[in-house]
């Protein structure tokens, strides 16, 4: 994992071309195929149905009283997990498909995989009260203390559950 602030990264960013390539890299880890998993103080907890339809309901309808942690879990084993601090959370899935004028780079770097929509590049985002945390596709897990004003480090528009 690898701490940043926004400015940082912000200043990778002023190179558009370059900075999507870094971006873009290739897949390791399909998270279409993660859930995450709410934990409880008193140690039960509550997984993401796998199908996207009930996910929004599931995410809408949590408990959000007493929440210890979340994780990312693929094939029923946890691969990152974020203490939750005083019950306030986010979490989103976003699909970003690389922009038209870095394809050619992006096929190149990463044997003829287009990331297009069909087979989009993919980030997991959690967030706590002090904490936010992108978890890529590739294996990259960027952890920051402000939202950005680029994707995909911007903030989701919140639900009423979510405002803090």
């Amino acid at each position: 994992m690898t701490r940043y602030k926004w400015a940082d990264i912000e200043k990778d960013i002023v190179d558009k071309p370059k900075w999507n390539v870094e971006l873009y890299k290739k897949q390791i880890i399909n998270l279409a195929g993660m859930v995450y998993r709410i934990v409880y103080n008193d140690g039960s907890f509550a997984d993401r149905p796998q199908a996207d339809a009930d996910a929004g309901e599931f995410y809408a309808n949590l408990k959000r009283k007493d929440m210890k942690s979340v994780s990312l879990v693929l094939n029923g084993k946890p691969i990152y997990t974020m203490p939750i601090k005083d019950d306030k959370l986010i979490i989103r899935l976003r699909n970003l498909a690389a922009p038209n004028y870095i394809q050619a780079a992006i096929m190149e770097r990463n044997d003829g995989r287009p990331m297009d929509m069909s087979n989009p590049k993919r980030v997991f985002i959690l967030a706590t009260e002090g904490k936010i945390v992108f978890f890529f596709d590739d294996g990259d897990i960027d952890e920051l203390t402000e939202w950005g004003n680029h994707e995909p480090y911007s903030m989701p528009e919140l639900m009423e559950i979510e405002k803090w």
